[in-house]
């Protein structure tokens, strides 16, 4: 249901870890996505995934998010500006979560128009140091009837349970 893989390492071990997680695995938290090889281990296992959080988002992260065809929440902790973000994001996100992002919110405003059922975007920024691009996120995600949201832990618990007991038996299903 949930695999945190916070390691870089060879592929073959992370082929038998996931093993026996190809109709289970839900939500898949990585550091990185460091490489090809690994990208292609991933290819069997991302399609059903409802969420997806990475530390560090990159080339790699960007192929391996166009194969999560069921996703629903995305957590990416660091975008750089030199990836493209709205292209590479599947239609299905309904929760956007990005990390410190200190550069201009265009990328991310151009997210927020191509994701059609889009709810809930958690930006941990400083929006006091992008006032008019800020002002502009937080009217387009008005306009689209989505919450922006400013909490360090970007996870919707609710909605993407982590533990297992009979409370969360519904969100696990």
């Amino acid at each position: 249901y949930d695999l945190t893989y916070l390691r870089c390492s060879v592929t073959a071990f992370l082929t038998w870890l996931l093993a026996s997680s190809a109709n289970s695995l839900r939500i898949l938290e990585m550091r990185e996505i460091s490489c090809t090889g690994i990208t292609h281990t991933l290819a069997h296992y991302v399609p059903p995934l409802r969420s997806l959080r990475l530390l560090h988002y990159n080339v790699h992260s960007a192929v391996l998010l166009r194969m999560c065809t069921a996703l629903e929440e995305s957590v990416l902790n660091s975008v750089p500006t030199c990836f493209p973000l709205a292209s590479e994001l599947p239609p299905t996100i309904e929760h956007l979560a990005l990390g410190k992002y200190r550069s201009s919110f265009q990328p991310v405003m151009e997210a927020v128009d191509i994701l059609p059922k889009l709810r809930v975007l958690t930006c941990v920024s400083y929006p006091e140091q992008h006032d008019a691009d800020y002002d502009t996120l937080k009217a387009k995600c008005r306009m689209k009837g989505a919450v922006v949201s400013h909490d360090e832990d970007p996870v919707i618990v609710k909605q993407f349970s982590r533990t297992r007991s009979v409370s969360n038996f519904g969100a696990m299903s």
